[in-house]
Order: C-alpha cells, then structure tokens, then sequence
C-alpha cells in the first residue's frame, strides 16, 4: 500500500469495525486511530506526546493510517479534510 493514506472505517456501534480493522491492521501492518484521538494528536502537542511510539511514528511520517469513527459522529468529515491538508489521500469505508 502506497504512504499517505488514510482510511477511514465508518459505522455504528456493532457493525463490525473492529474486524475490518484487525483484517486490514494484520495484513498491512497499518496503525489504527478512533477520530477521537487523531483529532487530540493533530491539535494538543501534549496528547501527541503522550501517545505511543508507533503512533506518533505513524503521523510524523505519514505512513498510512485506519481511522475509525461512529456514523453517528459527522465530526470525522472535518478530521478527514485536515488529513487530506496536509497531504493524505483520504478513502471512506462503511461497514454496515
């Protein structure tokens, strides 16, 4: 998989995100985020900080990334262009 990807895994609580995530995580060696806390790591130097290595890695080089958000919060749109600004290219997954 080509660097600077990030891959968004969208849906509702129980639709199996979490499996997608592991299936995609194991087979690529891509690191997961909720938009919860990509949105902390891009905007507060301290949670970045605080993070684990192999996160903090993730961003400082762009490698691809999986970012999970519930369909019920659109806040994941705005985390997506911030993404795409400074230099991703976004994909949306919706599991059902």
């Amino acid at each position: 998989m080509q660097n600077k990807q990030a891959i968004f895994i969208i849906g509702s609580p129980g639709s199996g995100k979490d499996v997608v995530i592991r299936d995609i995580s194991s087979n690529y060696g891509i690191v997961e985020f909720t938009s919860t806390q990509i949105d902390q790591m891009l905007y507060t130097d301290s949670v970045f900080k605080r993070a684990r290595p192999e996160k903090q890695d993730s961003l400082l080089e762009r490698r691809s990334i999986l970012v999970t958000a519930n369909t019920f919060d659109l806040g994941f749109v705005i985390t997506k262009e911030v993404l795409e600004a400074i230099g991703y290219t976004t994909h949306l997954v919706v599991v059902e």
